[in-house]
């Protein structure tokens, strides 16, 4: 933020980049909660899912890159690279061994997802090996890096930017946020329970007849649910367990369910200043999450790209794992995604009568 700052951007526009790839990593990683969440709520494979996104996804963000990019050449003219060189400078000081053995742990994020391992041994482990490392490169001892893992870690280099970039609190720091979340999640719950949501938008279900329209429910109730109980993970659970059924009576895979909730559920939470999301990302950042809503491209583009290219017949995947390209053109995927098996079996024979009857393109 202070970096672009100084090369004349506003707050704003640097604060939209900065969740454009945050949110977008948050999509792809397999150690995500939004992301295991939205695979567990749709009961597919975690790597069905994100093999899914990538079709909207990463689209939208190549798209969003060239809005920025174009935006950046006048304020790149401005650029001065003191601050960036300061902050190196303080970081390799501070530090009494730096080595590119040190990226050895970042490596294994990727080992790891290359892997598929499931995400919480996966986190446990990287937080070992980090700690490991601590204490072989940089003096601290296993005492500090418990106390460190709680409290976060305290840096005094001299250099404001440097101090504030690594004394962020640890999960001390985290605990309001937590709690905002609990709040949030019970909140939810009663709403949910009493079939508020059920009789709000329960009867969009019965007027569904395309994918299109499915896919537009399921973001519409997302993003309902996250602006009105204020918590991301609510805009995943629920819409998941209202329209997952429908889902298989259209012969759809259980993958472009979760896609459809990460598309809108999980890149509209930020956008929700009330929201859990939108409130840490504004405290983070520094910046009001109405001020930087207009410049966050990426989550605003993916759901008018995926609700578009689904509009005539694109982007679709079906229960056998076939898919429809950009152009509508069939074809074969790497096998069905993860379901329960009866939901499978359910979905195969809608599949199946629905192509037979003409109204999903078939291979003949």
């Amino acid at each position: 933020m202070t970096i672009g700052t100084t090369m004349g951007f506003s707050p704003a526009l640097i604060a939209g980049m900065v969740l454009s790839g945050a949110c977008c990593g948050d999509k792809f990683s397999p150690l995500s909660d939004s992301t295991n969440l939205a695979a567990g709520s749709a009961q597919t494979g975690l790597f069905d899912h994100v093999g899914a996104m990538v079709t909207t996804t990463f689209p939208s963000l190549v798209i969003a890159i060239v809005i920025y990019g174009i935006l950046g050449v006048k304020g790149s003219a401005n650029y001065d690279p003191t601050i960036s060189l300061e902050l190196q400078e303080a970081i390799v000081e501070h530090y009494p061994h730096m080595s590119p053995l040190l990226l050895i742990p970042v490596v294994l994020i990727l080992v790891v997802a290359v892997l598929k391992v499931p995400a919480l041994p996966a986190i446990l482990l990287l937080s070992a090996i980090g700690c490991l490392f601590a204490v072989i490169f940089q003096g601290a001892n296993f005492s500090d890096c418990i106390t460190l893992t709680h409290y976060g870690y305290e840096a005094e280099t001299g250099n404001e930017l440097a101090d504030k970039l690594m004394n962020r609190g640890g999960m001390d720091s985290m605990l309001w946020t937590n709690n905002l979340v609990i709040v949030a999640v019970g909140f939810g719950g009663i709403l949910q329970t009493i079939g508020a949501v059920d009789s709000l938008l329960g009867a969009l279900i019965k007027k569904v007849k395309t994918p299109f329209q499915l896919v537009a429910v399921t973001m519409i109730t997302g993003a309902f649910c996250i602006t009105t109980m204020c918590d991301q993970y609510l805009g995943l659970i629920i819409p998941a367990s209202m329209y997952k059924d429908k889902f298989d009576e259209m012969g759809l895979g259980r993958n472009m369910l979760s896609r459809t909730l990460e598309d809108c559920g999980t890149l509209w939470s930020p956008l929700v200043p009330w929201s859990s999301c939108g409130a840490y990302h504004s405290g983070v950042l520094g910046v009001p999450t109405l001020s930087y809503l207009p410049f966050v491209f990426m989550n605003i583009l993916n759901p008018i790209y995926a609700l578009i290219t689904t509009s005539y017949g694109g982007n679709i995947i079906y229960a056998d794992g076939s898919r429809t390209n950009l152009f509508k053109k069939l074809v074969k995927g790497k096998g069905p995604a993860g379901a329960p098996e009866e939901a499978h079996e359910k979905a195969m024979a809608a599949l199946k009568e629905l192509r037979a009857s003409g109204a999903y393109p078939d291979f003949k």
